[in-house]
């Protein structure tokens, strides 16, 4: 049928009675018309509607408008529908001559909306849907009177809607511009959704519920309805496949209020995922892994996933991806403190390789490069080949104020590279107002500070510039915590048998911050310093001089940020921190914050023992030549 329509437009090319004959030919055989007074109404049960197939089999949506501007008198509910759902198909399927705009302003179209407002009261409310859907794609102003009249429509029965045809409604409003109604129902559809979720969710459709936690958490809906919702889907645990698990993983990193209970799902989820692997692109672990880094953090630790970002590292290793894309892995890595040596060594023999990849790469790739091997406290090894490649590089970008540039700094120097150019720009008057302008002061200034102790205690041949001592004295001030509730001091006077033995809160003078400090006297016991400790006043260690050969003993209880997330080592500015103290003759016992929480009550003395014989491994031999007991 459609040829035939072809062919009557361009009926111009005949005669006119040919171009006549044509016409009624075609009129005759869809609606059933005969040569005589009596018409017959075309009972579409009684034979086939042959308007309602050639809309069907349409292959271009200039032969669906024809037909409707030829008989759209003649148009009946079904008709006026499978008219908007074959304009949709066919223009989103791009099998279409017109664009959006054409079919817009074709009179077909005009006719066929004359149709749909006439009609629209007879419509349910899945047409009505459809009718929207098919006119927002095409691009009708939201602010059309057609427009509002469907959505008017849907108002008046936004109750009987399914939870399905709900969500849908709120999708299409999200491009239409505000108006009374569209603000109305945009507040009015998250609450419609809410109050029908527990009776109206069919919990054994799996498809379902996971499009409903989706809206659920784009929508902020409440940590009640969430909960159900997480619980529902728990259920269906059996039924993941690889589609649902990156919905759900998508959808429990868009919740607003992360909850500890959602952990089962989410690794259940990304299990799923990794047992799927073979149907997983770099795309797909880009996007989940840049989701999930997103939403984690040390309260919700839960989002973090040792064997993902293992098996994604291998993906990308066996998969040849490219070095960007390798890179930003590299920088998802660093944001969940996950170290991979394998990925570093694959990322640096690239480079080893390919040198010139350097050469024209982002300077945050660069920084991101040095970050990941610097958190690793890691050298491979083409270090020594790559770090003149990535310092002429970053240099070519000094005037870049914007560029972290003292975290690279600090970076570079726990890999035992100490750049006198950035020293120089870093300390000079000029980068320290302009660091005082910086959004974020403390931090920058704390990680100013921290580079130059460390620079100054490790680097002995410094000669270049170094920070001013108003500087140092201010910013040392920011590291000061004399509120922090020094919980371990008990334990630790306990295991050194000397309740006086222990001060807390004491500072060096290049801003180092010690929880809590012993002198342990070569005889084998504390020395009772407690008078030293004072509520008002910061105590300098400098400033206290202990008996000769006696140990200056520092215990930093270490968040665990100052630790890998899968090897449980130091990262490296932590080491490189600690170092610095022994630098200066402190004998640093590190006490982890991870393990501490973790531990029995009656665990807790043998591991802060543990720890100081790490450290001193002649501890047993010195305190058993004690001949006084506190």
């Amino acid at each position: 049928m459609n040829h035939m329509y072809r062919a009557l437009r361009s009926s111009q090319q005949w005669d006119v009675s040919t171009a006549s004959l044509l016409r009624m030919s075609l009129l005759c055989i869809q609606r059933n018309y005969c040569f005589s007074k009596e018409i017959i109404d075309p009972p579409l049960s009684q034979g086939q509607d042959i308007l309602l197939q050639n809309m069907r089999s349409a292959t271009d949506v200039s032969d669906v408008l024809y037909a409707i501007k030829l008989h759209h008198a003649i148009m009946n509910n079904k008709h006026l529908m499978q008219a908007f759902r074959s304009i949709f198909s066919l223009q989103k399927s791009y099998s279409s001559n017109m664009s959006n705009g054409e079919v817009i302003s074709s009179t077909g179209f005009r006719v066929l909306c004359e149709t749909l407002k006439s009609n629209v009261r007879s419509l349910d409310t899945g047409e009505v849907l459809d009718a929207l859907k098919t006119l927002s794609y095409l691009g009708v102003s939201s602010n059309s009177k057609l427009i509002q009249i469907l959505l008017h429509a849907l108002t008046k029965e936004i109750n009987s809607l399914s939870l399905q045809q709900l969500l849908f409604f709120d999708f299409l409003l999200k491009d239409f511009s505000s108006s009374p109604i569209v603000e109305a129902l945009r507040i009015a559809l998250p609450v419609v959704v809410e109050s029908n979720v527990k009776m109206k969710a069919n919990k054994d459709n799996l498809s379902h519920l996971c499009d409903l936690l989706h809206y659920a958490s784009k929508k902020d809906l409440s940590d009640t309805t969430v909960n159900f919702l997480v619980d529902s889907i728990m259920k269906k645990r059996r039924s993941f496949d690889f589609k649902t698990s990156k919905s759900i993983i998508r959808s429990l990193c868009d919740v607003k209020n992360p909850d500890g209970s959602h952990s089962p799902l989410l690794h259940c989820a990304i299990q799923v995922l990794i047992d799927n692997i073979h149907l997983c692109s770099y795309f797909d672990f880009d996007s989940l892994i840049s989701k999930l880094a997103s939403k984690y953090s040390a309260k919700n630790s839960y989002f973090y996933h040792e064997v993902l970002l293992d098996t994604a590292s291998r993906y990308i290793i066996s998969a040849g991806c490219k070095f960007e894309e390798a890179i930003w892995h590299l920088r998802k890595l660093q944001k969940f403190g996950h170290v991979s040596l394998e990925f570093l060594d694959f990322v640096s023999q690239t480079i080893e390789r390919q040198p010139a990849l350097l050469n024209d790469c982002d300077p945050l790739m660069l920084f991101t490069l040095v970050g990941g091997l610097a958190q690793a406290d890691y050298h491979p090894a083409a270090w020594t080949m790559m770090e003149p490649l990535i310092l002429r590089r970053a240099l070519a970008h000094l005037d870049d104020i914007e560029l972290p540039w003292v975290r690279f700094t600090r970076d570079l120097c726990t890999l035992h590279s100490w750049p006198m150019d950035l020293f120089c720009r870093l300390f000079s008057d000029d980068s320290l107002r302009m660091l005082h302008a910086k959004e974020n002061i403390t931090l920058s200034h704390l990680q100013l500070l921290s580079l130059y102790s460390s620079l100054v205690s490790l680097c002995d041949w410094y000669n270049g510039p170094h920070l001013p001592s108003e500087f140092i004295e201010k910013v040392a001030v920011l590291n000061y915590k004399p509120t922090r509730d020094f919980s371990l001091k008990g334990y630790i006077s306990n295991v050194l048998k000397n309740k006086d033995g222990v001060v807390t809160g004491v500072m060096t003078r290049l801003g180092h911050f010690i929880d809590y400090l012993v002198i342990w006297r070569k005889e084998g016991y504390a020395e009772s310093i407690s008078h030293l400790q004072s509520s008002s006043q910061r105590i300098f260690v400098e400033d206290i001089a202990p008996p000769g050969g006696s140990l200056k003993l520092a215990f930093i209880h270490l968040p665990a940020n100052s630790y890998t997330s899968n090897t449980a080592q130091f990262r490296g500015p932590t080491r490189m921190m600690i170092d610095s103290l022994e630098c200066v003759g402190i004998t640093v016992i590190p006490l982890s914050s991870i393990v501490w929480e973790e531990l029995q009550e009656n665990e807790k003395s043998p591991y802060i023992l543990q720890q100081i014989k790490g450290r001193l491994s002649n501890w047993d031999s010195m305190t058993n030549s004690c001949s006084r007991v506190n």
